[in-house]
């Protein structure tokens, strides 16, 4: 399966964050983590953050859904 993989600067631009904000979200427990590609370093960071394009869509969705609710 060849999925998109979205970086933290194309998912940030796509809330409209700052990726300091994406990132605060995360720890926050508001927004999905990415996935690790090519490893962690020495304190346990990713080399590379990805999410894929399929797994923002849903949020997106989830999001909307919530929202529908309220």
């Amino acid at each position: 399966m060849d999925e998109a993989l979205l970086d933290a600067k194309k998912v940030a631009e796509r809330f409209s964050y700052s990726k300091s904000k994406l990132y605060k979200e995360i720890r926050e427990g508001r927004f999905p983590k990415p996935i690790a590609i090519g490893g962690r370093d020495q304190y346990g960071r990713a080399h590379n953050s990805r999410w894929p394009k399929s797994q923002i869509e849903a949020f997106i969705q989830e999001t909307i859904d919530q929202a529908a609710e309220v």
